[in-house]
């Protein structure tokens, strides 16, 4: 199999890898939808963990969500100095930077401890007017997988941030935070839910039966 060989000749010059290339070799191999073998993502992360004080936010972004998407494990070690890194580059994060940290956390499954979170809700609160509507949806079904609410002025800019945006939600972002209200036992006020129930109609034809299904689940 190609990807086997190819692992093969990488694995020897993985110690040579900038923090970049390492970033953006877990990026590819998320996107091709490739389950390395153990010992070798194992290899990927020591090397990621030893060179994190040289990784900037993005990287650092691109590894975790990386991660993530392979479905690889990482021992709790690796997270904790991830998590370590995050905090200390968090004022270099991008509105989509601190979205998909949360969402590749969540998606883990996989709950930072309560300083961090709220560290990092922080600066969601204050860069919120910058999240897109995907980063909006992503941020509360991570939250809600968290079984974290944030604190309520959090919370109220993030609802602000979703009335404005909520034209932009793909169907995908409208399951997403229906269910995450829902998980979270948040009840949307009447002009709220009426509006994603304006929009659940107009898109109707283009969700996917594990949008719908998301939708019924929450029992909106």
């Amino acid at each position: 199999e190609f990807m086997v060989t190819f692992l093969e000749q990488a694995w020897p010059k993985v110690p040579s890898f900038s923090t970049w290339a390492l970033a953006n070799f877990l990026w590819a191999l998320a996107r091709l939808e490739y389950n390395p073998e153990p010992k070798f993502m194992t290899a990927l992360l020591n090397e990621v963990k030893q060179k994190l004080p040289f990784f900037n936010a993005q990287n650092l972004v691109t590894s975790v969500w990386a991660v993530a998407i392979i479905g690889f494990t990482p021992e709790s070690e690796w997270l904790s100095a991830v998590l370590d890194e995050v905090e200390w580059k968090l004022p270099c994060f991008s509105a989509m930077d601190l979205a998909k940290s949360l969402w590749a956390l969540a998606r883990m499954g996989y709950t930072p401890r309560c300083h961090w979170l709220a560290i990092v809700l922080d600066a969601v609160q204050h860069k919120v007017s910058s999240f897109s509507a995907k980063d909006l949806a992503d941020t509360l079904w991570a939250l809600a997988r968290m079984g974290h609410k944030p604190k309520a002025e959090c919370f109220e800019a993030l609802l602000v941030e979703v009335r404005h945006k909520l034209r932009c939600f793909s169907t995908q972002d409208l399951a997403n935070s229906l269910w995450a209200f829902a998980k979270l036992e948040y009840v949307l006020e009447d002009d709220l839910m009426m509006a994603f129930v304006w929009q659940i109609r107009y898109k109707l034809p283009s969700f996917k039966a594990r949008e719908l299904a998301m939708m019924r689940v929450a029992s909106f």
